[in-house]
């Protein structure tokens, strides 16, 4: 698996001007998107969408793909040190549509463009440190996790659509699965119900997810560090 995981980093690495460059005939082409009816039912209620997503390396593969489609969508980054690298990320993520936003912006930002009538990525994987976060079960460890996404949803509005994304042969197959309803659920039972839906999208291409992100950096009480 790990040999697995570094090839498809390298893939990716090498591979990530095609989405900056390569004509919307290909990208149609490579880009597969499967359970478009959970879509088209989202959007026929005429709410936003939250697309519950994990880091897999082929995550802004589905970016574009949606907006290909017409979809209005918003994303929101870190700026890197790199000029070049900085264009290439940007530029692959708005070629066909959307808007950025620095991710420093806060919750505030995210619902004002769910409420627009925009849609977003919601990553839930990272680790945002103890402050606000609780913690539940990921692959057998304890991991802090940020349970807001109800509250986001429950401000904007919004569908929260699980989505998973792989490089399956020489395509991308991008699934998107029923929604997903963690409104009436309290903090802790909000972070175990993420940690498991993240679970099921990366146990699809296990060898294709970002395993390197300092996802148990923050410990709980009495536990050393792993990192």
């Amino acid at each position: 698996m790990l040999n697995r995981l570094l090839h498809c980093f390298l893939s990716t690495a090498l591979g990530m001007g095609e989405l900056a460059v390569r004509s919307r005939e290909y990208l149609s082409e490579r880009i597969q998107i499967q359970g478009l009816g959970h879509l088209q039912r989202a959007q026929d209620s005429g709410k936003p969408i939250i697309f519950l997503v994990p880091h897999m390396f082929a995550l802004e593969h589905a970016g574009v793909g949606l907006t290909m489609m017409g979809l209005p969508m918003v994303g929101f980054v870190k700026h890197h040190r790199n000029p070049v690298f900085n264009w290439f990320a940007c530029r692959q993520r708005i070629r066909f549509g959307g808007e950025l936003f620095h991710r420093d912006m806060g919750i505030a930002t995210v619902i004002r463009a769910l409420k627009q009538g925009n849609s977003l990525f919601y990553l839930p994987d990272q680790d945002h440190g103890p402050r606000q976060s609780e913690f539940a079960p990921f692959f057998g460890a304890q991991k802090a996790t940020l349970p807001v996404i109800s509250r986001i949803a429950r401000c904007s509005g919004a569908v929260i659509l699980p989505l998973s994304s792989g490089y399956v042969g020489d395509r991308v197959q991008i699934r998107i699965d029923p929604a997903l309803s963690v409104e009436s659920l309290d903090r802790y039972d909000e972070a175990r119900a993420l940690n498991q839906q993240m679970e099921r999208l990366i146990s699809r291409h296990p060898d294709q997810y970002m395993w390197f992100l300092k996802l148990l950096k923050t410990r709980p009480e009495g536990e050393a560090r792993l990192y």
